[in-house]
């Protein structure tokens, strides 16, 4: 593993997550939730809420996502903005640096365009099915 040095600020942060979009994709989870003062927001973002069984949440693949990129970014909803993923948290704390952090998101693109019915979800199509591995990001 790759030493990254120093450990980096939310601007480097953000540019990995917006140069990624897996979390978005929807290939291991179904649903994002949301808090009751998001909702209209979330309606205004066109971000398409559901009734879940735990509380309102929004569908993934998310269709705000363009080409693996969040178009809501500096708006997207509070689950989205403290999500991070194993690989943004060892880049943020220095553990690995950019070149280690993008040659994962690669790699686990290239997995998941392997997976019988996510192939689309690794270009970040919003009709991939996968429908076999749904889950909520707030299961128990």
């Amino acid at each position: 593993m790759a030493g990254g040095g120093a450990a980096r600020g939310e601007e480097e942060r953000s540019a990995l997550c917006l140069a990624c979009g897996l979390c978005c994709q929807g290939a291991l989870h179904d649903l994002v939730p949301l808090d009751e003062d998001e909702i209209a927001r979330a309606r205004k973002l066109r971000l398409p809420v559901v009734e879940s069984p735990h509380r309102l949440a929004f569908r993934l693949p998310c269709p705000r996502l363009h080409e693996r990129r969040c178009t809501v970014y500096a708006e997207r909803p509070r689950t989205c903005a403290s999500y991070a993923c194993e690989t943004l948290r060892a880049y943020g704390a220095g553990e690995i640096d950019e070149a280690e952090a993008l040659a994962r998101v690669r790699a686990v693109g290239d997995l998941t365009a392997r997976i019988p019915g996510l192939e689309g979800v690794a270009r970040g199509d919003a009709v991939a099915e996968r429908a076999r591995l749904r889950r909520t990001w707030f299961d128990p």
